[in-house]
């Protein structure tokens, strides 16, 4: 494993990992007040066949808060940052909120981009939730992130979640700044991927892997456009509840999109 410190949106330095050593990058992009811990197996189970890239978009993880747009486009731009010096074929992964980020960041990266794995990534419908519902959301980030966090975590568990696992989520998802999680997640809330997904050429394959509970409108809406898989008996976090069989559900997309480019 290499760790490296690149310069994202606006200068601020990004805590960046890489392993394996094969002319592919599988670059992997962490969710809302998360890190790149959250891709931990996956980055060690798929280096075997190209080389995972992992990166703390700005204001989380090892990386700094050191600026003042906290939104997706200036995620995308992390994640474009996080590409430079990759020579070679990319496919994009993100869960969650990183999945929306990836689709941005797509059209970044030129020809080097050969797909992207989108990680449960609509658990809500972004762009169609309700005002009132979007005040309440920002409103308890802001007054208690931890507890926002504790009650989002435990909504989201699959039927049967791993206790120890829970309290792992809860307290890694309590660490970033409210100045940096009340903006993203507010960016979040008003994600067009309508827009996000015209700005990518119709051929570039985009796969979802989601839980069975990923909202039903989106899953419908882009059907002629993202395919999909889904990993039974996990919930929102399903790569970290089925570390396993989402690298090789991983494994399986990111090859086919690595040989059809």
């Amino acid at each position: 494993m290499t760790a490296d410190i690149v310069p994202g949106a606006d200068g601020v330095q990004l805590a960046r990992e890489q392993r394996g050593s094969a002319p592919r990058y599988l670059l992997l992009v962490h969710g809302w007040c998360c890190n790149s811990q959250f891709w931990a197996p996956q980055a060690e189970a798929l280096a075997d066949t190209c080389t995972t890239v992992t990166v703390d978009l700005g204001g989380h993880g090892n990386s700094r808060n050191t600026r003042q747009r906290w939104d997706l486009s200036s995620f995308a731009e992390d994640v474009a940052a996080a590409a430079q010096g990759l020579d070679g074929p990319i496919v994009l992964a993100g869960h969650s909120m990183g999945g929306a980020v990836a689709m941005l960041a797509a059209s970044k990266l030129g020809e080097r981009l050969r797909g992207v794995i989108l990680g449960d990534t609509f658990s809500f419908d972004w762009g169609h939730v309700a005002e009132d519902l979007q005040t309440g959301y920002l409103a308890a980030i802001d007054s208690d992130l931890p507890a926002m966090v504790a009650n989002l975590v435990d909504g989201v568990a699959p039927a049967d979640p791993d206790p120890l696992l829970q309290q792992w989520l809860k307290r890694e998802m309590a660490r970033p700044d409210p100045q940096v999680a009340v903006p993203a997640f507010a960016s979040l809330l008003n994600f067009d991927a309508d827009a996000a997904l015209a700005a990518l050429p119709g051929t570039l394959p985009i796969h979802a892997i989601n839980c069975p509970q990923a909202h039903p409108a989106p899953r419908e809406r882009y059907a002629d456009r993202i395919s999909e898989s889904v990993l039974d008996d996990t919930g929102h976090f399903l790569q970290l509840e089925k570390p396993a069989e989402f690298a090789a559900a991983m494994r399986e997309q990111s090859v086919r999109m690595f040989v059809g480019g």
